[in-house]
């Protein structure tokens, strides 16, 4: 499950009257990357989605499973230009070492 960060505020009303209203700071579930212009989210898995644009949101790190490993950091799929929204403190390691891992 991808997670999005608002960064900007945003408001609008969708086709079927609903206000849809994003706030920064705010986290949603991403659904879909419709297009470049327009990304689709929702609050919880029990909500309707809605669309966002997508210029106003930011993808948050996976910290599911797929997340990628230690041998995985380098990889060009792992580096940004820029930090995301409630990113890590790099004072904070992010792995920790334990002996038990290295004897398996």
């Amino acid at each position: 499950m991808e997670l999005v960060s608002v960064q900007y505020d945003y408001e609008y009303k969708a086709k079927d009257g609903r206000l849809v209203s994003i706030k920064p700071n705010e986290s949603y579930i991403l659904v879909s990357k419709t297009n470049e212009h327009w990304w689709h989210v929702r609050k919880d898995q029990h909500t309707r989605p809605f669309y966002v644009p997508a210029q106003y949101v930011k993808e948050l790190p996976s910290l599911t499973e797929d997340s990628p490993g230690p041998n995985k950091l380098d990889s060009p799929e792992c580096v940004t230009h820029s930090k995301p929204a409630g990113s890590i403190d790099p004072a904070q390691p992010r792995y920790t070492h334990r002996e038990s891992d290295q004897q398996a």
